[in-house]
């Protein structure tokens, strides 16, 4: 018997790749159209529409689901187990392991946890959604994973405006460091260089900058002086004095 997914070409490929769809999932998606593979591989290629809608198509769905999701303790583990269970529909291996990892933690770790990590949270489950969402042939689906995908307390989870949930938006837009010295080393950088800040700015301005701007270990920054304190009492440190002195002896001296 011939394993259809190897008969995917690079293109598809690459395309399933970018859309983050599984190449299984594509497979069973196509043999439940009415054209055959051929056809199938061509006009998804030609409209960039695996799932049977158009990049731009999808596009606009994305823009939609941007700041319709809240997540919040009550929940997050209600969301990480849709999420599973989407994975597992889409089989997406990747995505079910992500969740999986994901749902072991207590909100509080996970509102702690790196930037980088939240947004993949964010992202994988706005895919997902929208994925659903691109299912106009639902036959292919059984009854089970109808039910999965028709989960009417998720979809009012995901319909939520983020906008109106602060402490998440504060999630996406605020750069987190793991110590006060370390932050205060960077907006340093960030204004000797000119990165992101003007060289012109005093140092105490760039920290209150930060204050707005900037987590310390996913928490906000309360004042000037944490990062004052930090970067001082980091001097007394074998190693962050090391790199503190390289630092002002490459600008400050």
């Amino acid at each position: 018997m011939i394993d259809k997914k190897k008969e995917l070409n690079n293109n598809i490929k690459e395309m399933l790749k970018e859309w983050g769809i599984s190449e299984a999932f594509y497979v069973k998606v196509r043999e439940a159209s009415s054209l055959n593979n051929e056809e199938y591989d061509n006009l998804a290629l030609e409209y960039n529409a695996p799932l049977g809608k158009s990049w731009g198509a999808m596009q606009l769905m994305y823009q939609e689901i941007d700041g319709q999701a809240k997540i919040d303790e009550g929940n997050f583990h209600k969301v990480c187990a849709w999420a599973i269970s989407i994975s597992q529909v889409f089989m997406k291996e990747d995505d079910e392991a992500f969740f999986k990892q994901i749902a072991s933690k207590t909100f509080d770790q996970f509102y702690k946890s790196d930037i980088s990590y939240k947004e993949s949270f964010f992202k994988r489950v706005k895919r997902q959604s929208v994925h659903m969402d691109c299912l106009d042939n639902q036959d292919l689906l059984d009854i089970e994973e109808l039910n999965i995908l028709n989960d009417t307390h998720i979809k009012s989870v995901i319909g939520r405006n983020l906008k109106d949930n602060e402490k998440m938006q504060g999630y996406l837009s605020k750069k987190d460091y793991p110590t006060n010295w370390e932050c205060a080393l960077d907006i340093r950088k960030k204004i000797v260089t000119g990165d992101g800040l003007s060289k012109d700015m005093e140092i105490f301005a760039g920290y209150d900058w930060a204050i707005k701007n900037c987590n310390v270990k996913g928490e906000p920054i309360e004042h000037r002086n944490k990062l004052i304190n930090g970067y001082d009492n980091a001097k007394n440190k074998t190693r962050s004095a090391i790199i503190i002195g390289k630092f002002e002896e490459d600008y400050y001296d």
